[in-house]
């Protein structure tokens, strides 16, 4: 698909989850009503072969053709970690995803595509709740992402070394300033990939929030009442808070490179902004050591990177400087161009090769 083609679905779908927020909002109360009704007989759960633990990890997966074995994979790592799978699918698990994942879930459980992600993870807490589990530690994550790349990713142990009870892999900025941000663009954590610990899980904000969140199949009510709403709601609340990840961090790694450095940033940068896209190739073009062209190379950076995560946009960075070890899914164009460049570094030996199951799944989605 061509940007231009791109550009245009994007904006139709933009424009079709907004229409249908209209009927929506009639329809969804009844619909919630009736999934908590049947939440009982909806979310019996299957055990595997994981034993329960003091950390669990609550992923939510949505693969209705089969569960991939990259997810298998990520079941694999998260119990070498010391965490026990529970995973809520979105879709119905076959009898051989069923085989495949039992070795390394605790327990499985399906329910309908009713909220997305969120809608998941809300009933999976339920779970929990219901079973008088009180997790020391509690990994939210869903299948948007490959994770682990390999098995030497050190992001869960950095998560559980930080200080603080609510731990984001990654923080979105929707605008790069640091004060006076408008309410609604506060800073929040990517839902993708969440860590509670034992203070978070039982603070009144976390119950209240899960207790209170109205599931919806809409996916723009879904990033503002879930992944946004839930940041906020916790860090309004006091409750202490960090992220691994942050577009402050690489604005800072920008600040410390020499001029021949910032060169090799320069091609390594992803955006679909044609004519930016065209300033960095000239920038690169007239490189010189003199602060002006310096100057101006941190400034094409950041306006490379002011609009999408900084996976999307300083995608090889990522990865080898922050030792980011997840890939998004997403087809969004950026997304796809920074995991060409990504496959490309990994086929040329500067970054190591992901997990085969990964790879696989990766080269099924460029080729």
């Amino acid at each position: 698909m061509g940007l231009l083609k791109w550009k245009l679905v994007r904006e139709i779908n933009r424009i079709r989850q907004q229409l249908r927020g209209i009927p929506e909002f009639f329809s969804e109360p009844a619909q919630r009503r009736q999934h908590d009704a049947q939440r009982s007989v909806l979310l019996e759960p299957q055990h595997g072969d994981v034993a329960k633990r003091k950390k669990i990890a609550l992923l939510l997966v949505y693969q209705p053709q089969g569960v991939a074995d990259s997810t298998r994979w990520t079941c694999e790592h998260l119990v070498a970690k010391g965490y026990s799978p529970l995973i809520i699918s979105n879709a119905p698990l076959s009898a051989a995803d069923r085989q495949m994942l039992a070795p390394w879930v605790w327990r499985m459980a399906e329910r309908p595509n009713f909220g997305y992600d969120f809608g998941g993870y809300r009933d999976g807490i339920w779970l929990l709740q219901q079973w008088q589990i009180a997790p020391e530690t509690l990994i939210v994550l869903n299948d948007s992402i490959w994770f682990p790349l390999t098995g030497n990713e050190t992001l869960i142990d950095c998560m559980e070394g930080s200080s603080a009870d609510f731990v984001g892999a990654l923080q979105l900025d929707p605008l790069r300033q640091v004060e006076g941000i408008p309410r609604k663009k506060r800073p929040f954590f990517g839902s993708f990939f969440l860590m509670f610990k034992r203070n978070a899980w039982e603070h009144s904000a976390f119950r209240m929030f899960w207790s209170g969140y109205e599931n919806t199949s809409n996916k723009y009510k879904t990033i503002r009442r879930g992944e946004r709403g839930l940041s906020h709601a916790l860090m309004d609340a006091g409750v202490s808070y960090e992220a691994i990840y942050t577009r402050s961090g690489l604005d800072a790694y920008l600040g410390r490179q020499s001029n021949h450095a910032l060169v090799r940033v320069l091609q390594q940068l992803v955006t679909i902004d044609e004519r930016l896209e065209t300033q960095i190739a000239d920038a690169v073009i007239q490189f010189d050591s003199s602060p002006e062209w310096r100057n101006r190379a941190l400034e094409l950076a950041m306006a490379a990177t002011e609009k999408q995560n900084i996976l999307a946009t300083a995608p090889i960075a990522s990865l080898s400087v922050f030792a980011v070890p997840y890939l998004k899914k997403s087809r969004d164009w950026n997304n796809l161009k920074a995991l060409y460049k990504v496959r490309d570094a990994m086929l040329e030996g500067s970054l190591p090769i992901a997990h085969a199951s990964i790879m696989n799944d990766l080269n099924a989605l460029l080729d």
